[in-house]
């Protein structure tokens, strides 16, 4: 029997996830919140998840399962929001852990404040390749409502919280995303999807409450995590990114010129993450081919840093290993900045073994 009205949509991309995905699927099934439907998109499986989620929606009516070519993680989040029937839209991933309360009081925060978006607390669990807990990280927000009229001057803000970084820790109105008609870019399909996705309907956005409780657990393994791997197309994405952002900052009335110390979130989000993964053990690319990849970055407006004296002081006191790097980067001298690049990665790795809090 149909549901007459479904409060949220949960949406959940499956793939190759057979060792995760029943414990994912017991807390989606346990919500609090009861009036939801489940979208499974089994995006071509190769092991036994699809048959894992045909048996679960045997159990429950409200889960609706469906079975596709490989697409990737983005196409399948795009169908799920071209069906879906709830008023709100959330997110998991299919190796994730869900607070019970997950939907129940997220929504309950969104049709008292009449928000589009929503936004909460999450907890990173990061696994090495032995299936070993590397460290955690948890990230809370302070409680807070943002309307439109001040999204502009607080998008940095906002930007700097790490709120725009993943989807799954959000609730989105379904009707502020078929108006502004913003999409997941199917062309990413190793990781940095969830930020631009996030960021792009910032412009649309008329209000975000923030929730300072923790509800989601997202866990990144060395073994699975597409965000994990090296290869052209992921060190691309960095670059391309970049250039939308640019466009979301137009769109916003952002002006570069008037934000001239933003060069430091540039370098953070995009420029620093390239040179880990040029730096990565994992990258076969040859010093030369590195520094020609460098040198072709500077041609785009994104990568274009015009540093002033003060902006450099403004900088250094933020976060002076980035600034050296920004710097060193604008006089192109790519092997010292690849040699301190590898340092940076590799002090940040031992901090991350060491567990993170």
């Amino acid at each position: 029997m149909k549901q007459e009205k479904i409060k949220v949509s949960l949406i959940v991309p499956v793939y190759n996830a057979q060792e995760y995905l029943s414990e994912t699927l017991e807390c989606i099934v346990n919500q609090t919140l009861k009036e939801i439907e489940i979208i499974l998109v089994d995006d071509g499986s190769k092991d036994n998840s699809g048959k894992i989620c045909d048996e679960y929606s045997k159990k429950d009516q409200r889960i609706r399962v469906f079975h596709q070519e490989n697409h990737g993680m983005c196409a399948s989040r795009n169908f799920g929001i071209s069906i879906a029937e709830g008023e709100y839209i959330a997110f998991a991933d299919n190796d994730d852990l869900l607070d019970k309360d997950f939907l129940k009081d997220n929504y309950e925060l969104a049709v008292k404040t009449n928000a589009d978006l929503v936004k909460f607390g999450r907890k990173t669990i990061y696994i090495n390749e032995k299936g070993e807990k590397r460290g955690e990280e948890t990230r809370k927000f302070e409680k807070i409502i943002i309307d439109r009229n001040h999204i502009k001057k607080k998008y940095f803000e906002i930007q700097k919280t790490g709120a725009l970084n993943g989807v799954w820790d959000g609730l989105y109105k379904k009707k502020m995303l078929q108006e502004c008609g913003i999409k997941f870019h199917e062309e990413f399909r190793y990781g940095f999807e969830d930020a631009l996705f996030c960021r792009e309907i910032m412009p649309y956005v008329n209000k975000i409450v923030f929730n300072d409780k923790v509800y989601y657990y997202h866990y990144i393994r060395e073994t699975y995590s597409a965000s994990a791997k090296f290869n052209d197309s992921a060190l691309d994405k960095y670059k391309n990114a970049c250039e939308l952002e640019m466009k979301v900052w137009e769109k916003l009335g952002i002006d570069r010129e008037e934000n001239g110390d933003k060069e430091l979130e540039i370098a953070n989000e995009y420029l620093v993450p390239i040179l880990f993964m040029l730096t990565d053990k994992s990258c076969r690319y040859t010093w030369k081919r590195k520094k020609d990849y460098l040198n072709k970055l500077q041609n785009y407006e994104g990568f274009q840093f015009e540093l002033t004296k003060e902006k450099v002081k403004k900088m250094k006191i933020k976060n002076r290993n980035q600034s050296i790097i920004i710097k060193m980067f604008q006089n192109r001298k790519y092997t010292l900045i690849l040699y301190i690049a590898k340092v940076y990665k590799y002090l940040i790795d031992r901090k991350l073994k060491r567990g993170v809090r």
